[in-house]
């Protein structure tokens, strides 16, 4: 995305997180990643 529409997204995130109790006011928030790795072998 350009420039514009990305600041504008993160406002958009910004104010959620600000406004959602579990968010609110942490300088920080922890998000849980998980990966899935698949590795074939021919038979």
């Amino acid at each position: 995305m350009d420039d514009a529409r990305r600041e504008e997204f993160l406002g958009e995130v910004r104010q959620l997180l600000a406004g959602h109790p579990g968010t609110r006011g942490r300088p920080e928030v922890e998000l849980p990643y998980r990966t899935h790795a698949y590795r074939l072998t021919p038979r």
